[in-house]
């Protein structure tokens, strides 16, 4: 009740409405529920990463992220820099989105909906929801928490490729992909998996197996542990697969159901089940094939697709054999360069009035 909140604004995201869309559409609700909102706008690039990292837990109850996914990607990397208590901010200050991007992650895996409307009421009944978090490792990079995805090849280019169109709203991502498919794309590489399911059988069993299975308890230590397999300078794990992929059209790893509102990504993604959902497509199948999984993806039903490789893993290394490219993480832009990536179970926390993610197709699927 009367919750304290931080509520942090990019006036740049989306199409720059993210001020407009919090007065109209959140503030009322807050004052209403006599919640005490501190508003602060940020004024540039990794300015909600040095709020985070200097913030003192004790004032807030919660996080409000106006703005697409890029903020809530900052907060989660300055409670990572805190020196004391990394692990216990991220645990236990919870975040949450006001959607004023063209992704909106986050209030659409926990609202089935970028509506604002649907976002405040969220933040209002709210409860802490712990989830998953990634660590991504590469050599310019050696410290990164990502709370959303990695993508290299033809999503990436449509994400950090279509930056001009912006002005287009999400359609920006509909054009991307349909230049990169028609073009028929490639993007070789090599890439190391731990398995945790490997087919989709087994991924479809560990889903409706984990819907009755209760939450896992956070660690309890305030700074973040270890790397379970080191960085992208070890050696690659013996127990590793190899999967040589020289016409990779598709690479995308994540953590949340939707990667936008017509972009149901990771249907079997769960909150805290320790594992990433991990998608691959050739592009042998042709430029029409590769549209016809894009068009699938609207609604998740590229998970049916025999050409679509999605697993659940632990960890992966990707290792790109061009030069010239897109890495993205989170939604932000990445050098294209070797890099690692492993799951870090509950150490994150959500703002979440159903304790959930919203239900996907395969919640309805055997």
């Amino acid at each position: 009740m009367q919750k304290r909140l931080l509520v942090l604004i990019n006036p740049h995201g989306g199409q720059g409405k993210a001020r407009e869309i919090y007065s109209l559409h959140c503030e009322p609700f807050l004052q209403a529920a006599h919640c005490v909102s501190t508003v602060i706008e940020t004024t540039h690039r990794q300015h909600a990463t040095e709020i985070a990292r200097e913030l003192d837990l004790s004032l807030y109850d919660a996080i409000v992220c106006c703005s697409g996914d890029g903020i809530p990607h900052e907060v989660i990397n300055g409670f990572s820099q805190r020196e004391n208590d990394s692990a216990k901010a991220l645990r236990e200050m919870p975040i949450c989105q006001m959607p004023c991007g063209s992704g909106n992650s986050v209030a659409v895996s926990l609202n089935g909906s970028p509506s604002p409307t649907l976002a405040a009421l969220d933040i209002i009944k709210g409860i802490p929801m712990p989830v998953d978090l990634m660590r991504f490792s590469q050599a310019s990079h050696p410290h990164v928490l990502t709370f959303l995805s990695q993508t290299y090849g033809i999503v990436a280019d449509c994400d950090l490729g279509t930056e001009n169109m912006r002005w287009m709203g999400g359609q920006r991502f509909v054009v991307g992909a349909v230049m990169r498919s028609l073009a028929k794309a490639s993007y070789p590489c090599d890439i190391y998996v731990k398995y945790a399911h490997e087919d989709k059988q087994q991924v479809k069993r560990h889903f409706h197996e984990q819907q009755l299975a209760d939450a896992p308890s956070p660690d309890s230590k305030d700074v973040l542990p270890p790397l379970r397999f080191g960085t992208i300078n070890d050696p690659v794990p013996s127990d590793w697969a190899k999967l040589e992929k020289p016409d990779l059209a598709m690479f995308y790893v994540g953590k949340l159901p939707w990667m936008s509102a017509d972009a149901l990504v990771f249907p079997a993604s769960l909150p805290t089940d320790g594992t990433l959902d991990f998608i691959t497509y050739d592009a042998t199948g042709g430029r029409l094939k590769s549209l016809d999984v894009l068009i699938k993806i609207e609604k998740g039903q590229h998970f049916h697709m025999d050409e679509i490789q999605y697993s659940k893993v632990e960890g992966y290394r990707l290792v790109p054999n061009i030069k010239d490219g897109y890495l993205s993480i989170d939604g932000e832009s990445y050098p294209l360069e070797p890099f690692q990536v492993e799951v870090l179970p509950a150490a994150g926390c959500l703002l979440s009035a159903s304790g959930s993610y919203t239900k996907t197709n395969l919640h309805h699927s055997n």
